[in-house]
Formats: structure tokens, sequence, C-alpha cells
């Protein structure tokens, strides 16, 4: 088996070492230190519209931690191949040939596709708070007329909706 291997310094939409590759070619960063490896590796994500996967080989709790809070992927694997590691084979992942590549690629699901994602579940929700509860909490007022609202009104209210979830 032959392969290309090539070390790249720079990311670019325009060179397809930055880019995933099906097949021999292996592309590699070398940084100073994990934050900048870190960078490079959102840079390489974001290029390609973010991934499915991450793999991270490293002992240190922190860095790991680090990588899995920042990273737009559906799944990250710690000191195991990508390869076998995102189809379930030597990780806890479920055992799957289909990875879910979450809303960023298109996708429903970011899960390794599983037989449980294949199937309908009905779910039952029984209420367990009252809607007048729930109104008085949110202060929704009875009869207010869209319609009759101006666009400076609706940005106010917009902005006031916004400012409250983001102080939760």
């Amino acid at each position: 088996v032959k392969i290309l291997v090539s070390e790249e310094k720079y990311v670019s939409e325009t060179n397809p070492y930055s880019k995933e590759k099906l097949c021999p070619v292996l592309s590699y960063y070398i940084e100073e230190d994990w934050q900048n490896a870190c960078v490079k590796c959102i840079e390489l994500l974001l290029t390609e519209r973010y991934g499915h996967t991450l793999v991270i080989h490293s002992k240190d709790p922190f860095v790991i931690e680090q990588f899995a809070l920042k990273k737009p992927v559906g799944r990250i694997l710690v000191n195991s191949p990508a390869t076998y590691g995102s189809l379930g084979m030597t990780t806890n992942l479920f055992p799957s040939m289909t990875l879910g590549s979450g809303s960023a690629g298109k996708g429903i699901t970011s899960d390794n596709v599983s037989p449980m994602n294949l199937i309908y579940i009905r779910k039952i929700g029984y209420e367990v708070k009252d809607v007048m509860s729930v109104r008085e909490k949110y202060k929704v007022k009875e009869n207010i007329e869209i319609s009759k609202l101006n666009s400076e009104q609706i940005d106010k209210i917009v902005e006031k909706i916004l400012g409250s979830l983001k102080s939760k």
C-alpha cells in the first residue's frame, strides 16, 4: 500500500489537503502547543462546514475537555483511531457503519445511526405545569394584535425576549 503524506502549514478552502479526502492521502499540521492546535482544528472544521468526528490523542483531562467544549463536531474520540473508534469498534459508541453528520452537515442526527434512529416511537406528554402559571411566569398578555404593531415595537419585544432568555 502506498500513501501520500503531506505536511501543511495553512488551512485554505482552495487547498485540497485542508479538506476531507477519501483516498490514501494524509495531511498533518505541527503546532507549538495544544492551544494553537485547538485553533487549527477549528479552522479545519469550519473549512469543511464542521465535521462528524474529531480525534484527540492526549492524557491530559483538561486539554481533552477544552477540545470537547470548543469543537463543532458530533463525536470526539479520545486516544482511538478515527476509523475504528467512530464506528464503535474501539469506543463505547453504538456500533454503526452510518455516522450522522449533524445539522451542520444537513443531517438529522449526530449519533452513530442505529435501529433506534429508524423506528417510530410514540411518546405521551402529560401536563406537568398549569398553562396559566406559565403565562404568568412569562407575562403573556391577552389580545395583542400583532398586525397593529410597527417594526420598532416588534424589535423592542424581540430584544426583551432575547434579554430574558440570556439571563437564564
